[in-house]
């Protein structure tokens, strides 16, 4: 299963477009790259930023500020209408179930 190919392979050399299929003109011969060959990556380090520690914690604070100051309002605002719209559909829903207690009591 392991064979090699054969290095006088045809190259498609041109888009075809239509019903006719491309035709195979032009053998190019390319010895396989050996690992010397292939360029070496750039580097396996992440990149380094140049900002100071301090300015880190300085944007990290700034941040925090940020979000609790415009998104801590918004979040109350959305719990407040989940637990409001959860209250009310407890509500209307709280008759049939009172309903289908008593019909179906539970066996003791």
């Amino acid at each position: 299963m392991n064979q090699e190919l054969p290095t006088d392979l045809p190259v498609l050399t041109e888009v075809v477009d239509g019903d006719e299929p491309p035709l195979l003109t032009e053998v190019v011969e390319e010895a396989p790259a050996t690992p010397a060959e292939l360029p070496a990556p750039a580097s396996t380090e992440p990149a380094r930023t140049s900002e100071p520690p301090a300015l880190t914690g300085v944007l990290d604070a700034r941040l925090d500020a940020l979000i609790i100051e415009h998104l801590l309002p918004r979040l109350e605002a959305a719990q407040h209408q989940a637990v409001t719209q959860a209250l009310a559909e407890f509500k209307q829903a709280l008759p049939r179930l009172l309903h289908e207690t008593q019909d179906n009591p539970p066996a003791a």
